[in-house]
Protein backbone atom coordinates (compact mmCIF):
# COMPACT_ATOMS: atom_id res chain seq x y z
CA UNK A 1 0.00 0.00 0.00
CA UNK A 2 1.38 3.40 -0.97
CA UNK A 3 0.56 6.55 0.95
CA UNK A 4 0.34 10.04 -0.44
CA UNK A 5 2.79 12.69 0.75
CA UNK A 6 -0.04 14.31 2.71
CA UNK A 7 -0.86 11.05 4.48
CA UNK A 8 2.78 10.47 5.35
CA UNK A 9 3.11 14.02 6.66
CA UNK A 10 -0.07 13.65 8.73
CA UNK A 11 1.17 10.35 10.20
CA UNK A 12 4.55 11.87 10.98
CA UNK A 13 2.88 14.86 12.65
CA UNK A 14 0.65 12.57 14.72
CA UNK A 15 3.74 10.61 15.81
CA UNK A 16 5.32 13.92 16.90
CA UNK A 17 2.21 14.81 18.93
CA UNK A 18 1.98 11.36 20.52
CA UNK A 19 5.70 11.49 21.36
CA UNK A 20 5.27 14.81 23.13
CA UNK A 21 2.29 13.52 25.11
CA UNK A 22 4.16 10.33 25.99
CA UNK A 23 7.19 12.27 27.21
CA UNK A 24 4.95 14.59 29.25
CA UNK A 25 3.18 11.66 30.95
CA UNK A 26 6.53 9.96 31.56
CA UNK A 27 7.85 13.12 33.20
CA UNK A 28 4.78 13.31 35.42
CA UNK A 29 5.33 9.72 36.55
CA UNK A 30 9.01 10.27 37.27
CA UNK A 31 8.29 13.38 39.31
CA UNK A 32 6.10 11.48 41.79
CA UNK A 33 7.55 11.36 45.28
CA UNK A 34 8.18 7.66 46.08
CA UNK A 35 7.65 8.14 49.81
CA UNK A 36 4.02 9.12 49.17
CA UNK A 37 3.22 5.99 47.12
CA UNK A 38 2.24 2.46 48.02
CA UNK A 39 4.07 -0.59 46.71
CA UNK A 40 1.24 -1.22 44.25
CA UNK A 41 1.49 2.34 42.94
CA UNK A 42 5.26 2.02 42.55
CA UNK A 43 4.83 -1.25 40.64
CA UNK A 44 2.25 0.41 38.38
CA UNK A 45 4.64 3.31 37.76
CA UNK A 46 7.43 0.89 36.83
CA UNK A 47 5.16 -0.88 34.35
CA UNK A 48 3.85 2.39 32.93
CA UNK A 49 7.40 3.71 32.61
CA UNK A 50 8.42 0.65 30.61
CA UNK A 51 5.37 1.06 28.36
CA UNK A 52 6.11 4.76 27.82
CA UNK A 53 9.72 4.01 26.92
CA UNK A 54 8.60 1.30 24.46
CA UNK A 55 5.98 3.60 22.95
CA UNK A 56 8.41 6.51 22.65
CA UNK A 57 10.99 4.24 20.99
CA UNK A 58 8.39 2.97 18.51
CA UNK A 59 7.24 6.49 17.67
CA UNK A 60 10.83 7.66 17.24
CA UNK A 61 11.53 4.82 14.84
CA UNK A 62 8.31 5.55 12.96
CA UNK A 63 9.20 9.24 12.60
CA UNK A 64 12.67 8.36 11.30
CA UNK A 65 11.24 5.97 8.72
CA UNK A 66 8.65 8.52 7.62
CA UNK A 67 11.25 11.26 7.33
CA UNK A 68 13.52 9.00 5.26
CA UNK A 69 10.58 8.03 3.07
CA UNK A 70 9.90 11.70 2.25
CA UNK A 71 13.46 12.26 1.00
Amino acid sequence: MNFTKEELYWTERQADIESAMCLHKFTQLVNNKPENLSKEELDMIKKATTEFIDLYSFLKELRIKLENNRK
